[in-house]
């Protein structure tokens, strides 16, 4: 790993649920809200692949859990346009802006409730 694929790792490595090799970045000095070229973030990118670990333990070291990529993505919206109750239950606790609006106007449960996702909707 060297200093100038930092980034790039440290992302691939959210991907991947590497939590070992996240916060070996995060130590060598990476920003923990560094972006790829789409936008998306570490705690992004371990939200799309379902890396439960891997996004807690970024929420724990301080993620911005509110920053959206190009595409309006968060994990809040990733939760609620995919179903996804565990992912859900992980962030809620870190009280996400559940105002955040997609990329075609409406805050997250406007999908959730478009695409009949009524475990999401009725999540308290």
């Amino acid at each position: 790993m060297s200093i100038k694929n930092l980034p790039a790792d440290y992302l691939l490595a959210a991907q991947q649920g590497d939590i070992d090799k996240v916060k070996n970045c995060l130590a060598l000095g990476v920003d923990i809200n560094t972006c790829d070229r789409q936008g998306k973030t570490a705690i992004t990118l371990a939200s799309l692949y379902q890396q439960y670990a891997c996004v807690q333990a970024l929420i724990d070291a301080g993620a911005d859990i509110n920053k959206q990529d190009h595409t309006c993505l968060n994990p809040f919206l990733i939760s609620c346009l995919n179903d996804d109750l565990t992912l859900l239950r992980i962030i809620l606790p870190a009280k996400p802006d559940l105002n955040c609006v997609t990329r075609f106007g409406g805050v997250g449960l406007t999908p959730a409730c478009e695409k009949g996702h009524l475990s999401i909707v009725n999540e308290r």
